[in-house]
């Protein structure tokens, strides 16, 4: 979890140039309890000092507003909000230093100059340590490569850095040409110039922003409501295939958590994805098949712990399970991994989902959706694998 955003980006959109300022701030303020991730220098700074200037701020407004007070008050107040400025800043240092390639626990090495003060009585040499410190935040440049933290935040193309926001969109799993193929392969459908529907599921204004986008520049947010509505209340099959390749290139990001798999994958059936021209099935099942495959041999993906990955495991296996008549090659390809110990994790999980009830489950769905035949045969392959 990181954000990176470009001045200058903002700047020919006819934003103002505080945008990213506004924006990192309020994406640090949500995350200021996360500890995964990286931060930049820039994220940092624009955090820090906009929380110690509320924090002056707060401190003026109470005083005012308590009237004439005894300095014992005063500093007791004051103590109150730098304990509590203090807490909101342990995310931002711990991701500062992860970003440098060091882990976030060094931040309690702040404590050092209030020991020292306390303790050796020597402000000097407090004072030295806090420098000394806070150098590290301020000009350490972080790590150009990946490191175990995550991935180096300045690599984001900018509608990436803008849109991390919401964590938006977020680099692919899959090579760049796997991608490219996607578009290419979807290239001949042209932009919509109206998407009919029901306007309580998809709006005019989410609808005039829709197709107001380049489609490699759509936000994971802009495209939600649609992916979830699509056949449903909006939307036809032609405007399904030119947004498809956006779908599934943030689909296979490993932050991307509103647009489920299982959702977005059920829906070529509705749009008869077995009858499409032969360059267009191939190109999605080769999407699918080096999706899983990333998640099943990647060591690192950002900050998802083993437990997140085998979850995201077993949503796409649903999501091809209701696409596909027949996931034995997508078993084949996890049998070529091995039984290592995320895919047994995996069965594991596949068991449990199993056995839970059915209307708790995306691997229960009513009879009556067209895929539903196809989801129960899939089904059976797999809990027969998942016991082997």
């Amino acid at each position: 979890m990181q954000f990176k955003p470009d001045p200058l980006e903002f700047e020919k959109s006819g934003e103002s140039v505080l945008a990213p300022v506004f924006k990192s701030y309020v994406f640090s303020l949500r995350h200021a309890f996360d500890f995964s991730g990286r931060a930049t220098r820039f994220e940092y700074w624009v955090y820090i000092i906009s929380l110690w200037a509320t924090k002056w701020v707060a401190y003026i407004l109470l005083s005012i507003a308590i009237g004439v007070v005894l300095d014992g008050e005063l500093v007791i107040l004051l103590l109150i909000l730098n304990i509590f400025v203090g807490m909101m800043t342990l995310g931002i240092h711990a991701r500062r230093l992860q970003d440098v390639g060091i882990s976030g626990l060094w931040q309690v090495f702040y404590l050092v100059p209030l020991v020292l003060s306390g303790i050796i009585l020597n402000g000097s040499i407090a004072d030295g340590f806090t420098f000394a410190f806070t150098c590290i935040f301020l000009f350490w440049p972080g790590e150009k490569e990946e490191n175990r933290f995550g991935i180096n935040p300045r690599e984001y193309s900018n509608d990436e850095k803008n849109a991390s926001l919401d964590r938006d969109i977020l680099p692919s799993l899959l090579k760049p040409e796997m991608i490219d193929r996607l578009y290419s392969s979807f290239a001949k459908y042209p932009k919509p110039t109206e998407i009919d529907g029901c306007p309580c599921c998809l709006d005019s204004k989410d609808i005039d922003q829709l197709l107001s986008q380049e489609l490699r520049q759509t936000s994971e947010s802009l495209l939600f409501s649609y992916s979830f509505s699509v056949f449903y209340t909006v939307g036809s099959i032609p405007d399904f295939k030119y947004f498809l390749p956006r779908i599934l290139e943030i689909n296979s990001s490993v932050y991307c958590r509103n647009i489920d798999p299982e959702i977005i994958l059920g829906k070529l059936v509705y749009a008869n994805w077995d009858e499409w021209p032969d360059d267009e099935v191939e190109a999605v099942r080769k999407y699918l098949l080096a999706t899983m495959n990333c998640f099943l041999n990647s060591d690192h993906l950002g900050d998802l712990a083993e437990e997140e990955i085998v979850s995201d495991l077993t949503g796409w296996l649903c999501g091809i399970s209701r696409c596909e008549k027949n996931v034995g090659p997508y078993i084949d390809t996890i049998n070529i991994v091995g039984n290592t110990q995320r895919v047994l994790m995996l069965k594991q999980s596949l068991l449990e989902v199993f056995h839970e009830e059915p209307e708790y489950s995306f691997w229960f769905d009513d009879d009556k959706v067209p895929y539903s035949e196809r989801l129960q045969y899939n089904r059976e392959l797999l809990k027969n694998w998942a016991t082997e």
